[in-house]
């Protein structure tokens, strides 16, 4: 369960770091990074709450990195944490250069 959560706190922070590269200065953008988590959360539990919108929880990362340690066969989908750490590492590296060819006065 925790290196589940490890991907996704990796995953989310690589994404507010974008997010963060593309907003206005002086700007909240935490507001924008909180939304997408719990958004993306919600998403997910709406998804297992009935199966006529199942579909839903295709859209966030919470449906392919399982917390459900009750289950016996319970593991990591180590495809799933691959995929979510390549996305992870290409949003660092676009923020990376954005942000050296930002002109930062200072």
């Amino acid at each position: 369960m925790q290196i589940n959560g490890l991907f996704l706190i990796l995953f989310f922070t690589s994404l507010g770091v974008l997010i963060s590269m593309n907003v206005q200065p002086k700007k909240n953008f935490m507001g924008i990074v909180v939304g997408l988590t719990f958004g993306s959360y919600f998403l997910n539990a709406l998804s297992k709450s009935t199966d006529a919108i199942s579909w839903l929880g295709y859209f966030s990362p919470f449906h392919y990195m399982d917390f459900n340690v009750t289950d016996s066969n319970y593991s990591v989908n180590w495809i799933s944490a691959i995929v979510m750490m390549t996305i992870a590492f290409i949003t660092l590296y676009i923020s990376m250069n954005q942000y050296n060819k930002k002109d930062i006065n200072g």
